[in-house]
């Protein structure tokens, strides 16, 4: 008798036993590795804050201003948890200290060295246009 419970005769049948299409693992497919983009989506408020801290852009106004931190202002809903979601900022040049929706942050930081082409399909999955 064998580990398994069976003879070595009903354990060689087993074994060399025809496997039919619902046995089949072969024909269950992999699970993808999730994409950068997908793991984008997936971080949370702090892992964001981790991603942006003391990156840099410029305002509209041209002033120069540092992300201190994303943070989550519950103040908005939406479909996805990012809705809501607020960067603080502190300007370099005064310290004037601003803030910018998540959402809006993607058009302001295009075109820094930091910025990744991941953030493009990100921001169209997440708030459906295009930064």
């Amino acid at each position: 008798m064998l580990d398994s419970g069976r003879t070595v005769k009903s354990e060689d049948e087993y074994l060399n036993r025809e496997v039919t299409d619902t046995e089949s693992e072969d024909d269950a497919p992999a699970p993808a590795a999730p994409t950068p983009v997908d793991k984008l989506e997936k971080m949370s408020v702090k892992e964001w804050a981790k991603e942006l801290r003391n990156k840099q852009f410029n305002w509209e106004d041209g002033v120069r201003t540092k992300i201190l931190r994303v943070v989550d202002r519950k103040y908005r809903a939406g479909p996805t948890k990012h809705y809501g979601w607020a960067v603080e900022t502190k300007d370099l040049e005064d310290g004037y200290l601003r803030e910018v929706e998540f959402e809006d942050l993607f058009d302001l930081i295009k075109g820094e060295p930091y910025y990744k082409d991941e953030y493009n399909e990100f921001y169209s999955r997440v708030f459906n246009g295009k930064a």
